[in-house]
């Protein structure tokens, strides 16, 4: 029981120490920290920051924060957030608003906006060096770190490099 008391004595210090030094910035791209699952199990998630980007989806929450990082642990302590939008500037008390997300830029492209007033933080993904060719839509499976594309009509394979069937007859006509 002591071990567990000083580790969460060591996270909480560690914390501090991060949220210290980050006081006042609203403009960090990549943040790093750990998502905690349950007592035995925690892991770690890296946030990718897209200067004056905004997810254009519901919020989970809608919070204020004092940095992009205080934004970040209120994400990863919500299991089912895996982007924020964070406020570009801060509001008269100087404090930035924090939209916890359900979904990222790659499983809801169409909804990855431009904005005059958020950046976008996503979860690193094996989406992010997009993988699917011609168009197709790579969706992340956090779960296994992994990913799947879906091919657009016409394309096959893991990568929907691969021309399908019907594609092959009429260019081979």
């Amino acid at each position: 029981m002591k071990t567990f008391g000083l580790l969460v004595i060591c996270k909480l210090l560690l914390l501090i120490l991060l949220s210290l030094a980050h006081v006042g910035k609203a403009d960090e791209t990549t943040v790093m920290i750990s998502r905690e699952v349950n007592t035995q199990e925690s892991g770690f998630a890296y946030f990718i920051g897209e200067k004056f980007s905004h997810l254009n989806i519901t919020a989970l929450v809608k919070r204020t924060a004092g940095n992009s990082l205080s934004c970040a642990f209120f994400c990863l302590n919500n299991l089912v957030c895996f982007s924020f939008n964070f406020a570009a500037f801060p509001d008269k008390a100087g404090k930035f608003t924090c939209e916890l997300l359900s979904s990222d830029k790659y499983n809801n492209s169409e909804g990855f906006l431009p904005s005059k007033t958020f950046h976008h933080f996503s979860m690193v993904s094996p989406c992010s060096n997009l993988p699917c060719k011609n168009n197709g839509k790579c969706v992340t499976i956090y779960e296994t770190n992994s990913y799947v594309c879906l091919c657009n009509k016409g394309f096959t394979g893991k990568h929907c490099g691969e021309m399908g069937k019907d594609i092959e007859r009429s260019t081979k006509q």
